[in-house]
């Protein structure tokens, strides 16, 4: 479940997001809106990424959802 942060790109397993807005939520909450495609598809969609103050663990709320995945 790699996900690589770019400063204008979400790069997932099989999906990208490029960047289109991003908002501070918060002292380490973000809330990001990018265009996605992966798969033959094409979204939108505004997700929050939520950084655990030891830096070692993302929650990405997507869609009410929510993942944690930690830093290696």
């Amino acid at each position: 479940m790699e996900l690589q942060i770019l400063p204008d790109q979400l790069v997932f397993h099989e999906s990208v997001g490029t960047v289109q807005t991003v908002k501070p939520d918060g002292d380490r909450r973000l809330s990001i809106t990018a265009a996605f495609t992966g798969e033959g598809q094409s979204w939108s969609r505004t997700i929050l990424l939520n950084l655990a103050a030891d830096g070692q663990k993302l929650t990405i709320v997507n869609d009410g959802a929510s993942e944690t995945r930690k830093r290696c």
